[in-house]
This record gives structure tokens, sequence and C-alpha cells, in this order.
């Protein structure tokens, strides 16, 4: 019986002939438990090489956060690794999916080097999709974005409690006190009351107005259009390592079979939502497994769980119309073996 090394990046032996994976890939719900299961090592693997790039971000975030220039630039300087990183996992991922042998160090260089324009490209792209959207959700979901111009207010306060000063809440007016002449003890006594035509002060709690019902079409509209994004993705970086197509062909693609293979997108995306879910639960009650297993299975059973859904789909609407049967598989190979 094979034995798998967590931390093992050796290639199989030599010998495993091609149609022998090929023949046992199954493409249904059933057949991606037989394949999670078998390629669970492999996918172990992988998320190592994926964890790379999660250690570097937060890294920096945690070391650059107090210097804004280098902490701009460096993410900045992440988002074509991003692209990268995202190229070379689909194509080892793919990989797994179609039953070829991988050699994930090789392979991964290989996508890389045949995609990093167009990798960098789609990744900027990606990344800049998923904030505009995320932002607009918020936006129109009402939540005041306004708190973040109020980091350095809320720190000085922070700052005074602890140190156990007050801070004046009108400092001019106080400082106006200290200049005057200490007050006489009759001056009290001849003080006149307010005057009752003086104007009230403005109302400082303010009744938050509700959600109109065109901010509530956008909202709504954002969540759908988040979605189907989601589903986009699980196509785009498949087809850049497949076919030689421009960025803009790639996402028109992807946005068409995010409708054609609505089933598997929803399935994917059910799972994802679940395997995340229940990664999040693990961390809520026990931290320091919830921290570790991004960085050991998570990552990679996400892009897993993805690109099963979605390279049956490319398979079946962008391969298998331009051959008759599949004794013309290997013939396949060659012609896109530019890509994979």
């Amino acid at each position: 019986m094979k034995k798998f090394n967590l931390f093992s990046f050796n290639p199989p032996a030599k010998g495993v002939k091609k149609e022998d994976e090929r023949a046992s890939v199954q493409t249904d719900f059933l057949g991606f438990f037989i394949m999670y299961g078998r390629k669970f090592w492999n996918l172990s693997n992988l998320n190592l090489l994926m964890a790379v790039f999660v250690l570097i971000l937060a890294l920096g975030i945690w070391l650059l956060s107090p210097y804004p220039i280098a902490f701009y630039i460096f993410l900045a300087l992440c988002v074509p690794l991003y692209g990268i990183f995202s190229t070379g996992t689909s194509y080892v991922v793919r990989g797994y999916v179609r039953g070829d042998p991988v050699y994930i160090l090789s392979d991964f260089k290989y996508a890389v080097k045949h995609n990093l324009r167009q990798g960098i490209i789609l990744g900027v792209i990606d990344l800049f999709v998923i904030g505009l959207l995320i932002f607009d959700l918020f936006f129109w979901s009402g939540m005041d974005l306004n708190y973040l111009t109020s980091y350095t207010e809320s720190v000085v306060n922070g700052e005074a409690q602890i140190t156990g000063e007050q801070l004046p809440e009108n400092p001019s007016a106080d400082a106006a006190a200290e200049e005057a002449a200490p007050a006489q003890p009759g001056d009290a006594a001849v003080q006149e009351p307010p005057s009752e035509t003086a104007p009230e002060s403005p109302a400082t709690d303010e009744q938050p107005t509700e959600r109109t019902f065109m901010e509530g079409v956008f909202f709504y509209t954002c969540i759908f259009l988040l979605i189907i994004y989601s589903f986009m993705r699980c196509y785009m970086y498949l087809i850049l390592v497949t076919f030689k197509l421009s960025v803009f062909k790639i996402l028109k693609n992807a946005f068409l079979f995010a409708f054609l293979g609505i089933k598997r997108n929803i399935l994917a995306f059910l799972g994802i939502a679940l395997l995340c879910f229940i990664n999040l639960y693990i961390f809520v009650w026990v931290p320091i497994i919830g921290i570790v297993l991004p960085l050991i299975i998570t990552l990679a059973s996400c892009s897993f769980i993805g690109a099963y859904a979605a390279y049956p789909v490319i398979k079946k609407y962008m391969i298998t119309p331009y051959y008759k049967d599949e004794e013309v598989y290997e013939e396949y190979d060659r012609i896109f073996e530019d890509r994979g």
C-alpha cells in the first residue's frame, strides 16, 4: 500500500499510466468524496505551498502596518503575487480533477511561466471586482463607513482613559475660562437666568433613516452579483491554464459558464461556504486549530471543490464538441499541451 507523507513533494512512481488514473475519474456528487479522499494528502501538500503567500501577506501586514507608505507599497506588490499563486494552484488542482499525474512544484512553475502576464492581469481584475462588490454591499446595506476616518480620535480617547486623564469636552471654552478673572462671591446672586427664548440645542440622537426601496434593490443586486462572480471565479483560472484566450474572452466564457453549470456551481458554492463555516466554528472554540487549518488543508480544499464542479462544464462545452468520441482524448492532450 502506498504511504502518504504530508510534507513530501516527491512525484508518483514511474510507470503509472495516465489512462489508469483517468479511467477512475468521476464527476458526480458521490464521486467527489471518492476523489477528495484519494487526493487528500496531495491537496495538503499543495496547501502548504499556498500557505507561503498567506504567511507573507500576514507577516507583512503585521510588521508594516505602523508605516503607511511601506504598508501600501507592500500591498501593491502582493497583488501580482495573488494572480501568480492562483494560476499555479488552478493548474495543479485541475490535474487532480482530470486524473493526471501531478508534480506539484514543477507543474506549479510550468503554469506560472507560461501564463505569467495573463495570470497577473486576471489577478488584478479579480481583486478589484471582489473589493468593489464587497464595498458596494456594505454601502447599500446602510453601514456607516465613516468610522474609518475616526480612528485617530478613538485612539486618543482610548489612551486618555487608560492613563486616567479627563479630556475636555470643549477645549476652547476651558482655555477662555482659565484666562478670565476669578469670580467674586456675590456674582452668583446677580446672575440672570437663561432666557426662555434661547434656541434649543440640536438633538444629538438622530433616528436612523429607513432604507428606501431602491437602496434595498441595490443591496440585493450586490448579493446576486457577488454570488454570480463567485461562480465565475471557479472557471476563470481553469480556462486560463487550459486554452489560449484573451482575458476578455476568459471573463466572457466564465460568465456564461456561471449560468450553464448553475447546478454544479450552486453545490460548489454551498460546499465552500460550509467548509469555511466549519473552519470558523472550530476557530471560535479552538482558536489554535482554527488558525492552522487554512494553512494545512482548507485553502486547497476550496480550490478542489471549485475545480471539481467547474472542469466538467468546461469539458462539455469547450472540449467535447470538437471530438466525436473518447478515443481521441490523447489527441486533445497534445493540442492543449501548450497550456496544460
